[in-house]
């Protein structure tokens, strides 16, 4: 059995990593419609009981879920950029 305190060392990247997974579907939410959504998919996922079992596990599943968050929302703010006509990628601020 590994010692508390590698097992915190282990652990504290998976908490860290899905209160990010939540701060990024806020945000997702407020650019798909706004703020009212945004706080409450948050707020939903935040309080999922399957976030709270995992998010603190030193596993696989919160890293995972930070990199999907991610890229939605890189995907909507391209998705967005592109449709207004400016460059992709290469012409990033």
């Amino acid at each position: 059995i590994p010692s508390p305190g590698l097992l915190t060392a282990a652990r504290t990247p998976a908490v860290v990593l899905s209160a990010l997974t939540a701060a990024l579907v806020l945000l997702i939410g407020v650019e798909a419609r706004g703020l009212g959504v945004g706080l409450t998919a948050g707020l939903l996922l935040a309080a999922h009981p399957l976030l709270l079992l995992h998010g603190r596990r030193a596993m696989g599943e919160a890293p995972m879920l930070w990199a999907s968050a991610l890229v939605m929302l890189a995907g909507i703010w391209l998705g967005r950029r592109l449709a207004a006509g400016r460059p992709g990628w290469r012409g990033w601020p």
